[in-house]
């Protein structure tokens, strides 16, 4: 018994000490899996340029393509990865025509120290028929890489080291990339260590029979023709550090005073909620804030606070982690260039306030209602750099328009003779950022915004900046837009998120850096009046300036519907008569706050230039709680100023202004009680009201 207990007790201890556990996926900073979420910027050594194949056949040419190459040191594991342009599904194993395999995969590395060298390419990779030979930093290990499952690692002696077994590997074809483990084991045989600085060859080859053909190469160095072989020269070191593309991704989230919870289901992707969500998701998994920013409106926050108070607690949880930046702008979204500073500064100020209120921050980057900018008429530089730093515009308008020969990707100072001498940088929209975003190529970001984005990656100047801005709903799949661009949506942001080269940042965080002075503003930029494209497109018999197209709405012309003139049956705009439309309860027309409307003879005979002009009543009126109630309100029911529908229901051969529009604008009137109400609390506190007054 004694025997058996002592045989029992020592087969514990030789358990005990020859037991080896499980390396843990938390021991290791990558999980071969497909998923590139893991990498972070410190990993990436490499950025190639695309569509630079020295062979052009078209098979399968962008899966041939490498854009960027990762290192990373685990405890067991040495992890690699590629990323390619476009990894089609397949490339691996595909063939067809004169072409056996359409892409091989080989990485040369070596490092100081090692026991022995080779300079020759293997499997007799070839260029124009001769083999390619390495003038230095010689290979130590080379991977061959056929597909997942077939492989050999040589070493310099020409000893197949490992095949078909003893690498962990994963293509995944909807992120365009391939990730590579090799065991730490394997690399310390040959003199590598953990802090060794390995230098590295990348290649891609195509088969045609059984002739290994050169298609990509890192880095692109010449092969210069030796005569009976081709000579290849340097190499890119495991320590190198790449650029990053700077990328704004903004979302414009507008609704009016209303139950807006049919647009914001729980369980649904078409929803805003779902959009952020997208982004919690893909900062969690590259423990990395991937950050989107939003801009919403007063009336639609303000809906959020009645309806669904649960989304908002929601975006300021994101607002700490820094997975959401916040924009600002005026309180509600009505049009600024149709009113003048007092009007517009002050409701800047409050949509500012009203965010700290609500969210506890306060914005430095403002959005212009539908970035209709009128600096001529209305001064709205000088007004929003009262508040805020920064300001987002449109590339091809704002800019090509006004500054067609500096570069709208990136950030310029407004010219300060007209802010009063304040800061206002301009962020401008990027076109081809806009129209495909919501675009995919085999799944993931459209194959065009790939180039644009590796290219400022790769720039000398690290001072760009794309910026994509555009309704929140078009994104969600909301309000009238493609459910189906959700998706679209998600399947870009993954594919970003999956590239630390690629540098999501906010408005404000772009702020900070021209603050501090690490990026340096083009200077001296101005645009006296434009809007965005597709508004100058949609408005119909502008006669003048294209620019200021909107006018055409504001104002009216032979094929659109005067807004000025809704509430009579006409008005005189610029000494002409111009048709109108009766409104229910309204014996005056809107107007403008600038007199060019007159009725029964006086712009004195329109609302808005009664109302809202300055020196006007609001404007004189007493600045108390109620005045700022009156703001808001007035913010409110000029909500789309002017908006019209593409169609001509009353037959009068004008498109006409938005039928729900007409329904807000026709209670701007209400204001003027507001201001009844606030003259009336001034007056109580200064004890000008006899008897008891309760507020």
């Amino acid at each position: 018994m004694r025997k058996i207990v002592c045989t029992l007790f020592a087969l514990v201890i030789l358990l005990t000490i020859t037991y080896v556990p499980e390396v843990s996926l938390a021991q290791e900073p990558v999980t071969v899996d497909g998923q590139g979420y893991e990498w972070v910027y410190d990993n990436v050594f490499a950025l190639d340029s695309h569509n630079d194949l020295v062979d052009t056949n078209s098979f399968y040419y962008t899966s041939r393509d490498v854009i960027a190459a990762y290192y990373a040191v685990g405890s067991s594991w040495v992890f690699l990865r590629l990323d390619f342009f476009d990894l089609a599904y397949g490339a691996e194993v595909a063939s067809g025509g004169s072409v056996s395999d359409a892409l091989n995969i080989y990485i040369l590395m070596g490092w100081s120290g090692a026991p022995g060298y080779q300079a020759w390419l293997p499997d007799y990779i070839q260029w124009n028929g001769k083999g390619i030979r390495l003038a230095d930093y010689h290979w130590v290990l080379a991977l061959a890489i056929y597909d997942s499952s077939r492989y050999k690692v040589y070493d310099y002696n020409w000893n197949i080291r490992l095949q078909n077994s003893g690498l962990q590997i994963s293509f995944n074809n909807q992120w365009d990339l391939i990730e590579i483990a090799v065991p730490t084991s394997l690399l310390s045989n040959y003199g590598w260590t953990t802090t060794t600085t390995v230098w590295f060859r990348i290649v891609t080859t195509i088969v045609y029979g059984s002739t290994s053909v050169l298609a990509d190469m890192i880095p692109n160095s010449v092969l210069v023709d030796r005569g009976t072989y081709y000579e290849w020269s340097g190499a890119v070191l495991s320590n190198n550090r790449v650029g990053t593309a700077k990328v704004i991704i903004l979302h414009h989230g507008n609704q009016h005073l209303a139950d807006n919870r049919g647009l914001n289901p729980s369980n649904s992707r078409n929803s805003y909620r779902y959009i952020l969500t997208i982004h919690e998701q893909v900062s969690d998994l590259a423990r990395r804030p991937i950050p989107v920013s939003i801009h919403i409106s007063g009336t639609l926050l303000a809906s959020w606070r009645w309806w669904e108070p649960d989304m908002i607690s929601y975006v300021k949880t994101l607002v700490s982690k820094n997975y959401v930046g916040l924009v600002g702008g005026v309180w509600a979204e009505y049009i600024t260039a149709y009113f003048q500073d007092y009007f517009n500064s002050n409701s800047a100020y409050i949509k500012q306030y009203y965010y700290q209120f609500v969210f506890g921050y306060t914005p430095k980057t403002a959005w212009i209602p539908e970035r209709t900018w009128d600096d001529d008429r209305t001064g709205i530089a000088s007004s929003i750099s009262k508040y805020y730093r920064a300001v987002i515009l449109d590339g091809r308008d704002h800019h090509n328009d006004w500054h067609s020969g500096n570069d709208h990707t990136k950030p310029h100072r407004y010219d300060t003779t007209k802010t009063g001498g304040r800061t206002l940088y301009v962020f401008f929209i990027d076109w081809d950022m806009q129209q495909l975003l919501l675009a995919n190529t085999d799944g993931g970001l459209h194959m065009d915004l790939r180039a644009r984005i590796l290219s400022f990656a790769r720039s000398s100047d690290q001072q760009h900046v794309l910026i994509y801005a555009d309704d929140w709903e078009k994104a969600a799949g909301i309000a009238g837009w493609d459910p189906g661009g959700v998706f679209r949506y998600e399947n870009s942001i993954r594919w970003i998120a999956q590239r630390p080269w690629i540098q999501v940042i906010t408005p404000d965080t772009l702020v900070s850096w021209l603050d501090s002075g690490s990026w340096t503003p083009v200077n001296s930029y101005y645009c006296g009046y434009d809007t965005y494209y597709y508004l100058k497109t949609w408005v119909q018999g502008y006669p003048y300036d294209y620019r200021r197209a909107y006018d055409g709405w504001y104002w009216g012309t032979n094929q659109e519907e005067s807004f000025a003139a809704l509430g009579a049956s006409s008005v005189v705009i610029g000494g002409s008569t111009v048709p109108g439309r009766l409104m229910p309860d309204t014996i005056y027309p809107l107007g403008d706050v600038f007199g060019y409307t007159s009725y029964q003879g006086s712009p004195s005979n329109t609302i808005l230039y009664r109302l809202l002009r300055a020196g006007g009543i609001l404007d004189s009126a007493p600045r108390n709680e109620i005045w700022w109630l009156a703001l808001i309100t007035a913010n409110s029911m000029l909500y789309e100023t002017a908006w019209h529908n593409e169609d001509d229901p009353n037959g009068d051969g004008r498109q006409d202004t938005a039928y729900w529009g007409r329904w807000v604008w026709n209670h701007v009137r209400w204001v003027n009680v507001l201001v009844e109400a606030a003259k009336w609390l001034d007056n109580v506190r200064k004890g000008l009201v006899s008897g008891t007054a309760t507020y």
